[in-house]
């Protein structure tokens, strides 16, 4: 938990947080009393922890004060860890025991959306999450449990900007397989705090060039003089590293997220277009579009924009996230 600072909870509302808050003192209000928790130190279970957003919030993690045990396939040398595959139950036993978690924050995910293995997504990403649940419930204790989940759990609806009482329509395994993995989240709301994220496009400097931006930009270091693309006008949701991880840091401690799905994106809508258009301008090179219609997928989601309201109201003191050029500014060096 954040070191130094306190979370109001009222009393009834708080659930098992009394294992990682502590009392501080009571106040008065309205005649009525409640108390105020004093965030601690907390063991928390990043799994997926290698990845692209599981690294820079395990560093995070620790500089707030907080033990970060990293999960992963990818065994990390900057952190307490061991091995982790969702499709193995011992492994993932071992990791809850070992870590023995106030809080475990899901990112682990088997995440390409065109893949050749259909039943893999739901291996990994639906049934993988109820492994790491009954590890969960064999600790005898409410945890905290924050699953990321995807915005691609939408798919294509006829509104322009997408809120969370929308219901889903997943057009691909991959969506479908973290749906499930949301309702079976849902299913364990009784014996843990759970919250659900559904980040859209979160984007910043380290991540793997099979996503669009990477590619985008080393097309632009390389002074590339042509770039292959799919329908350049779909339009996403753009979220810079630092304020996605803030959005996880400060549900942890806060109740009013317990049983609530959350988008976690920035609100903003910008087409692929539009990012070529900043790339242009921050290099000084122009680019040669070649479409291909290969490259667009018949389910392919054309716009992808969260609506950010509950998660103004959630999370008032998350860190802003940045406009898309300050971010491509901040990627291209």
């Amino acid at each position: 938990m954040i070191s130094g600072a306190s979370v109001e909870l009222v009393k009834a509302g708080c659930s098992d947080v009394t294992r990682f808050c502590g009392v501080t003192k009571s106040v008065g209000r309205n005649g009525t009393s409640s108390q105020i928790w004093e965030a601690a130190l907390s063991n928390i279970l990043v799994t997926g922890a290698s990845g692209f957003i599981g690294t820079r919030l395990c560093t995070l993690l620790r500089e707030r004060g907080d033990r970060a045990f990293a999960a992963s396939k990818e065994i990390s040398q900057n952190f307490d860890s061991c091995p982790f595959d969702l499709a193995d139950a011992n492994l993932i036993q071992t990791a809850v025991e070992r870590a023995d978690p106030d809080v475990i924050i899901h990112l682990a995910a088997l995440g390409t959306v065109t893949g050749t293995d259909p039943k893999a997504y739901y291996d990994i990403n639906a049934l993988g999450t109820e492994r790491l649940l009954d590890a969960m419930d064999k600790l005898g204790r409410r945890t905290r449990f924050i699953l990321v989940s995807t915005a691609g759990v939408y798919g294509n609806q006829d509104a322009s900007v997408l809120s969370e009482e929308m219901s889903p329509l997943p057009v691909h395994h991959y969506g479908f397989s973290k749906f499930i993995a949301e309702r079976l989240t849902h299913m364990a709301a009784d014996r843990h705090d759970i919250t659900i994220v559904r980040p859209f496009n979160v984007i910043g400097k380290g991540q793997r060039g099979n996503f669009i931006v990477p590619k985008l930009v080393d097309h632009f270091h390389r002074r590339a003089p042509v770039v292959k693309l799919g329908n350049i006008d779909v339009t996403r949701d753009y979220i810079n590293l630092d304020a996605a991880c803030s959005v996880l840091i400060e549900a942890i401690d806060t109740p009013q997220t317990f049983n609530e799905v959350i988008n976690l994106c920035s609100g903003r809508e910008t087409s692929l277009r539009e990012l070529i258009q900043h790339l242009t301008d921050i290099t000084g090179h122009t680019i040669e579009i070649e479409t291909v219609p290969q490259f667009t997928r018949a389910n392919e989601v054309w716009h992808l924009v969260g609506s950010a309201v509950k998660l103004d109201r959630l999370l008032p003191n998350r860190l802003a996230p940045l406009p898309v050029r300050e971010v491509l500014e901040e990627i291209v060096g």
